[in-house]
């Protein structure tokens, strides 16, 4: 883990594997061969920009997650270092073009449209645990269940898993 590589994301249709280098800020792109073999890094982009208001944390970029969206056409980076509340991981709603990410920095969850035409995200609430953590946590989002309304999220510095974030955003088309 030379770079802090984080996340492989594959495009789903295995014709790339995306790559969140947390230590190095940036996001590298290999291609997939017929015979799903690793063919040669394609692109490399060091991401830069205003660092988040904690010098400690967000020196500089720090890619956390690198998924496809649903339909593969986009890759979405939540950027821990280049944004102030830090966010970690991205989950797209299954049917509406809606997106959770959670936040390590904030300990929230935000909730935004998602624009599928043009690939971009606009925030449209941001949710706070019920309960604060009394101590420093690092909060994780990989996956829903099987209902459209619930969300699963964890913090690793505590032994429980929270379904306790709900969001006013409508589940069904």
């Amino acid at each position: 883990m030379r770079n802090g590589n984080r996340i492989l994301a594959d495009h789903g249709r295995n014709r790339y594997i995306v790559t969140a280098n947390y230590t190095a800020g940036s996001v590298g792109v290999v291609s997939v061969e017929e015979d799903e073999t690793l063919g040669p890094r394609t692109d490399l982009v060091t991401l830069t920009g205003e660092t988040g208001p904690n010098p400690k944390e967000q020196a500089g970029s720090h890619p956390h997650d690198c998924p496809f969206d649903p339909a593969g056409r986009f890759v979405v980076l939540p950027d821990k270092g280049l944004e102030g509340a830090g966010p970690r991981h991205i989950a797209f709603h299954p049917s509406l073009p809606v997106a959770y990410v959670i936040n390590e920095l904030g300990s929230t969850m935000t909730t935004y449209n998602y624009d599928t035409a043009r690939g971009v995200l606009q925030a449209v609430q941001v949710l706070r645990p019920r309960r604060r953590a009394s101590r420093v946590t690092i909060p994780a989002l990989r996956s829903r269940s099987r209902h459209p309304d619930v969300l699963f999220t964890a913090r690793t510095a505590v032994t429980t898993v929270s379904s306790s974030l709900q969001s006013t955003v409508p589940t069904e088309p």
